[in-house]
């Protein structure tokens, strides 16, 4: 811990953007990864059969505003696969989501073992190589 704080206070604004976005990457890169492992695994979250109902109606709203179902079906418009269902797709969005948030100790945990890491070797190079594209020598950090 000694060393997470020396090097913040040599370089803060380095270490910042270097927590702040790979508490970004932790949030994002699993989504997709949670998800389609939802839809290949077939698990099912137990939702009350009301609330998939209204769930269904808003998503086929949604997806006929922005052009993705046809007027008269349920298939996907243009080359894109047909929709296997609505709610199997918001359901596991949802719960994909749900997985993220509580992961949230553990991803604010790695965020914080990986920021002198990624400053050192991400943000500080590219830092240095803009300034150098401006024509500036880079400040110490």
């Amino acid at each position: 811990m000694a060393l997470h704080v020396v090097c913040f206070t040599r370089a803060p604004a380095s270490h910042l953007t270097s927590f702040l976005i790979l508490h970004e990457l932790t949030a994002i890169l699993p989504l997709p990864a949670i998800y389609y492992t939802l839809q290949a695994t077939q698990l099912q979250v137990p939702i009350p059969p009301d609330v998939m109902i209204q769930a269904e109606e808003k998503m086929e709203k949604v997806m006929r505003r922005y052009g993705w179902l046809d007027e008269k079906s349920e298939v996907s418009v243009g080359d894109g696969p047909a929709i296997p269902s609505k709610t199997r797709m918001l359901v596991d969005m949802a719960t994909s989501y749900a997985i993220v948030k509580l992961l949230m100790p553990v991803r604010l945990g790695l965020s914080l073992v990986l920021t002198p890491w990624f400053a050192r070797t991400t943000v500080l190079p590219v830092r240095n190589g803009v300034f150098k594209l401006m024509g500036r020598v880079p400040p110490a950090p």
